[in-house]
């Protein structure tokens, strides 16, 4: 049933077509959906995905809308939105990147980008829709009409909340009686979530970034560790200091004062942080900007290799 001959028929026989037919559906539904959120999760995307056969009467009303809107009276009236999927994530880029991939994995009709004819003053519902042709093997293992087609929706959080309020406040209300103040006032809601979705995604790159820089800072401590004689030291984990141990004749404490007033590098003892007995650890913060570092352990190494050559 994933097109409709007309002339229209009387509705009970559609209704006994559909429900023929909507337990198959939902199976060819769910194991789409499955094979996609596996596809995604792959390449590293947590998406959630949401996922309907239409109800029969949801079906009924709009084939009716389309018909009065369009005035057909002959051929048929093809229902591609009978499957829907809805893919939801966290971050725009995640959501470009489903994109990227429904696009290569799968057989595209058509692409729907709502709201993208706004206006920058404009604010309303955003979603990207698109038409696929459900997999073959899918289609035959269940024993379904060829060409079956599934409607795919990709959202971020914030767009889901929307469009899942605004649906109950204006699409499925009878009467939507809203005056000047209250329309500015959704305009303005919708604004302040699509502002959140613009920054939730600065935020992440600005993490992204920032972890990057400090992993290029702790490889660098790594190599002079090394590369220097009398220290070594154990790669450091989700921590912002390594910790390096010193093969020195001195205690730490007396390195560390040394080096501060030669070298007028400041860095802590280990001491002061539980090392094991008989050990002897600095310190080292790898926060400074990469040659603010680079100068501090070229000191520090000149320093070991001036005290014991």
């Amino acid at each position: 049933m994933t097109t409709i001959s007309l002339p229209l028929p009387a509705k009970q026989k559609l209704r006994s077509q559909y429900s023929e037919r909507v337990d198959v559906y939902e199976k060819v539904l769910y194991e789409f959906q499955r094979r996609l959120k596996q596809t995604l999760h792959r390449i590293g995307i947590p998406a959630t995905i949401k996922y309907r056969v239409k109800g029969f009467d949801s079906l009924y009303e709009k084939v009716l809308r389309k018909l009065k809107s369009t005035g057909q009276q002959e051929g048929v009236v093809q229902l591609t939105d009978l499957l829907g999927l809805r893919v939801v994530c966290a971050f725009i880029e995640d959501l470009n990147k489903a994109e990227d991939q429904i696009r290569q994995s799968l057989q595209v009709i058509e692409v729907e980008r709502k709201g993208s004819n706004f206006t920058v003053k404009e604010f309303g519902y955003e979603s990207t829709h698109y038409l696929v042709r459900v997999p073959d093997d899918i289609v035959d293992s269940f024993h379904v009409d060829a060409d079956v087609v599934c409607e795919i929706q990709l959202r971020t959080i914030l767009q889901d909340a929307w469009a899942e309020v605004e649906h109950e406040l204006v699409y499925k209300a009878e009467f939507t009686p809203f005056d000047e103040p209250l329309r500015r006032k959704l305009a303005a809601l919708n604004a302040n979530l699509s502002l959140s979705d613009i920054i939730f995604q600065e935020i992440r790159d600005y993490q992204r970034q920032l972890h990057h820089e400090l992993r290029r800072r702790r490889d660098l401590v790594m190599e002079w560790s090394r590369k220097t004689p009398r220290a070594s030291c154990v790669s450091p984990r989700g921590a912002f200091y390594a910790f390096p141990r010193l093969d020195i004749p001195e205690s730490d404490e007396t390195f560390v004062r040394g080096l501060l007033a030669e070298k007028q590098v400041l860095v802590v003892h280990g001491e002061g942080f539980g090392q094991a007995p008989g050990t002897k650890h600095i310190r080292i913060v790898f926060l400074p900007p990469e040659s603010v570092l680079e100068q501090a352990l070229q000191k520090i190494t000149t320093y070991i290799s001036t005290r014991w050559p």
